[in-house]
């Protein structure tokens, strides 16, 4: 089972469920892996939703070389179940499919040390929960290894990225497309606490550069259970926050600066 060092990740308005956790899908083990994960998760915040997602990820490890490869889909809804057995239709249908989201990145980093990584990535999401219709990021920095040992870890990365996103016109007051030059920092922590339970935390910060006041905040907690040599399933609790969450037409939810998230997930690793 590998290392569940879960990262927050921000990087969006309201709270950057565009972004995913990149930490999670690291891996120790040499050659390729990867996994197919499934969520289920109450949103609290904006908007109180179910949420169904899927994620894939494939890593590679030759030892020197990383690299990471990820996509990621959601679909969320606001319905209750009263509002679904009065509804009409399919649940493709747009009454029903209220917010989706999508995700993809790359990341490359080579060791040059053991205690030193250099990285460098990118990523491209959408976002209708946040009003987001393409949001396209690229960064670099250092991944810093605090603490290695055969139970548990902790790392330290910083970089800069580049951000652009073009929000809904017809939803956010604002002007729709912005770009922002951010420090993206975080701090990780993983446990071992038997052979088959892991648990991870992790604290993530990105303010603008020109603009500290700007900035997003995540916390996020992850414990999972070993189910086999395959299969895992564990909890996922997240908290996000939003300094500067953008101002939206009278008629869709209002972004609110705090939000979070609590998940029931089942992994498969290949």
């Amino acid at each position: 089972m590998r290392w569940w060092a879960v990262a927050m990740a921000i990087g969006v308005p309201g709270m950057a469920q565009a972004t995913t956790n990149i930490e999670k899908q690291r891996s120790e083990e040499d050659g390729l892996t990867g996994s197919l994960q499934l969520d289920g998760a109450m949103e609290f915040g904006t908007v109180n939703l179910v949420r169904l997602e899927a994620e894939t990820h494939a890593y590679w490890n030759d030892g020197t070389n990383h690299v990471l490869v990820l996509a990621e889909s959601a679909f969320e809804s606001e319905r209750s179940s009263s509002d679904a057995r009065d509804a009409s239709g399919s649940i493709l249908d747009r009454e029903w499919r209220v917010y989706n989201s999508g995700l993809g990145h790359l990341r490359y980093g080579r060791d040059v040390s053991d205690w030193l990584r250099p990285e460098v990535f990118s990523g491209v999401s959408y976002d209708e929960f946040l009003y987001i219709e393409q949001r396209w990021i690229v960064g670099a920095g250092p991944r810093f290894t605090l603490a290695k040992g055969e139970r548990g870890r902790a790392n330290l990365g910083t970089s800069w990225m580049w951000e652009y996103e073009r929000s809904n016109p017809d939803v956010v007051l604002e002007d729709p497309d912005r770009q922002r030059h951010r420090l993206s920092a975080y701090v990780s922590a993983s446990l071992r606490l038997s052979d088959s339970v892991e648990t991870g935390a992790t604290m993530y910060a990105q303010p603008a550069l020109s603009d500290p006041a700007d900035y997003r905040l995540l916390i996020d907690v992850m414990t999972t259970v070993a189910v086999g040599d395959s299969w895992e399933t564990g909890v996922e609790v997240e908290a996000r926050y939003d300094s500067e969450p953008p101002a939206v037409a009278e008629d869709h939810p209002t972004l609110t600066a705090w939000n979070g998230a609590v998940s029931l997930v089942l992994v498969y690793e290949f």
